[in-house]
């Protein structure tokens, strides 16, 4: 892996900082490797934080930013988790576009990078609003808006028929 990495320009890698770390795969080493090198981390919590080394996985990242308090509030008031893994999607999808923005691998002078994403504040950015309940919106807007989104009766309507010539 080392030797690979010499030569790499993205090394994007999902699990815990401190496993990176263990597998003497961490930033400091990488870094000195190659320091062209694109180094970005998709795990569970911003380290430094009190949850930094616990391992997460989806549907602990939905319930820790409440997503399914948000689906109760569209059916039978039940929480639930969101039918598919909505929060690796969008994590890998956030990694991806974090990498996009860098500069170019073909440019020789350019200088490589740690990029963090971790899962729960990725997630939490992306519900926020939702949570927020349009607070930013004036109070009738608001209301429109929260009944629309939230209503159980939301969903999608079959397409009509096709009309014959």
């Amino acid at each position: 892996m080392l030797r690979l990495l010499k030569t790499a320009d993205v090394l994007v890698y999902n699990i815990r900082p401190q496993a990176m770390a263990r597998l003497q795969l961490g930033y400091d080493v990488v870094s000195k490797l190659n320091p062209r090198l694109i180094y970005a981390g998709v795990f569970g919590f911003r380290p430094g934080r009190p949850y930094a080394a616990k391992p997460p996985y989806d549907d602990l990242i939905q319930g820790a930013t409440a997503l399914p308090a948000l689906m109760a509030q569209t059916s039978d008031g039940i929480p639930r988790y969101v039918p598919n893994a909505l929060v690796d999607r969008i994590v890998g999808l956030t990694a991806v576009g974090a990498n996009l923005r860098q500069p170019g691998a073909s440019r020789p002078h350019r200088r490589g990078q740690r990029l963090d994403i971790p899962m729960f504040e990725t997630m939490a950015g992306f519900v926020m609003g939702d949570h927020m309940g349009r607070s930013h919106l004036r109070a009738a807007a608001r209301q429109r808006r929260l009944r629309r989104h939230l209503s159980r009766d939301r969903r999608p309507t079959r397409p009509p028929t096709a009309i014959s010539a």
